[in-house]
């Protein structure tokens, strides 16, 4: 009886402790480019998540939900910039890049919408 309460306390804690939890938030875009579900998330050259959600809206823009592994939560803030553009790791496939041009910044909340822009007005802007 004592064993097998003790084996069943082990096992939910190491199954508990292997459950990855995300940070998720949505980036509202005027165009997608292609992106699609499952498409992945980079920070610099680190992928970091993935879109797991695109919905239009009435106001005829996307919103796209993108789950951030815990790890990497602290990575996306408010002063960051949000683009989309070819995946590096997938030929054909796009993927959100998240670069931080301004320091400082807050960690974006939990379910956050925040802004994206198109590639060449990051780069250019």
């Amino acid at each position: 009886m004592i064993k097998s309460f003790i084996f069943s306390t082990i096992t939910a804690l190491v199954l508990f402790g292997c459950v990855a939890t995300t940070h998720d938030f949505k980036i509202r875009f005027n165009d997608i480019q292609g992106l699609r579900n499952n498409d992945r998330v980079f920070f610099d050259k680190t992928a970091i998540g993935k879109v797991t959600n695109i919905e239009y809206t009435d106001a005829g823009n996307y919103l796209v939900t993108v789950s951030v592994e815990d790890q990497f939560s602290s990575l996306p803030k408010d002063s960051s910039t949000f683009y989309i553009d070819s995946n590096p790791e997938a030929e054909g496939q796009k993927a959100i890049r998240i670069i931080q041009i301004e320091d400082g910044g807050n960690i974006l909340k939990k379910n956050a919408i925040v802004k994206g822009k198109s590639k060449y007005a990051t780069i250019y802007g």
